[in-house]
This record gives structure tokens, C-alpha cells and sequence, in this order.
């Protein structure tokens, strides 16, 4: 908590709830200059799974949280979002879930570097787990 105050004191807030991705990823989706470009489309499909997943866990429908943050008319303010206690849609920075623009920016740019490295190298080293009988 200490460290993560430290961040947000740094370089600010954003809605948690993984919200944020999502919104970012709907900018790839709207941008002109993205649509065509297959690792914008990578990037945003991969965007949308930590919203997908917390939903998932917290026993909710994708779906339906998907509509009911998302309108015809557009996202609405970067701000909205499903909170999984309740499943309604409110103004997450208000009611306190929230992550620090650091934390956040920080797992992107990592998973992006992994990501370029695993592709660029065509091979990827990992630890084999030995199952316990």
C-alpha cells in the first residue's frame, strides 16, 4: 500500500477495475491510423482480457457489463465503471478503486517488451514444473 501510494503520488490515478485498458483499447479500435496495423489489433484484443477476466472472476456476464459500460453513443467518462461488488456502473474514482497511472503504464510497457522480445527471438525459455505424486 506504501508503494503504491508512493506511485500514484508520482504520476497520478486512474480508474481501477481494469477499466483503463479497456477504455485504451477502444482508442486502438477508433484511431484511423491503428485499424489496419495487426499488432494495434493484438494489442487490442489483449487490452480487453484483464476487464474480461476480473468479470469473469468476480461471477458477473462479460457481456452484460460489457453493454452496460459501453453505449451506442460511445464510452462513457474514462471514469465509469462495473463495480464487482454490485455489478453496477459507477464513477470508480469516486468510489475509491482506483490503481496508479505507474502500476499501470508500467505492466504494459513490460508485457509489450516481452512480447517484442518472444517474437523477435522466435523462442522463449522457461522453468519445467515437476508434479508432485
Amino acid at each position: 500500500a506504501k508503494n503504491a501510494t508512493k506511485a500514484a503520488v508520482e504520476e497520478g490515478i486512474v480508474a481501477g477495475g481494469e477499466i483503463t485498458l479497456l477504455y485504451i483499447s477502444q482508442l486502438i479500435f477508433w484511431s484511423e491510423q491503428l485499424k489496419n496495423n495487426f499488432g494495434a489489433l493484438i494489442l487490442k484484443e489483449a487490452l480487453k482480457k484483464p476487464f474480461m477476466k476480473l468479470i469473469e472472476n468476480s461471477g458477473l456476464d462479460y457481456v452484460e457489463s460489457w453493454a452496460k459500460v459501453y453505449h451506442q453513443d460511445g464510452l462513457q467518462p474514462y471514469s465509469m465503471g462495473i463495480d464487482v461488488i454490485d455489478g453496477q456502473v459507477k464513477d470508480l474514482i469516486k468510489a475509491g478503486i482506483i490503481d496508479p497511472v505507474k502500476v499501470t503504464r508500467s505492466a504494459l510497457e513490460n508485457a509489450c517488451s516481452i512480447a517484442v522480445m518472444v517474437i523477435t527471438m522466435n523462442t522463449l525459455i522457461t522453468d519445467v514444473v515437476k508434479e508432485d505424486k
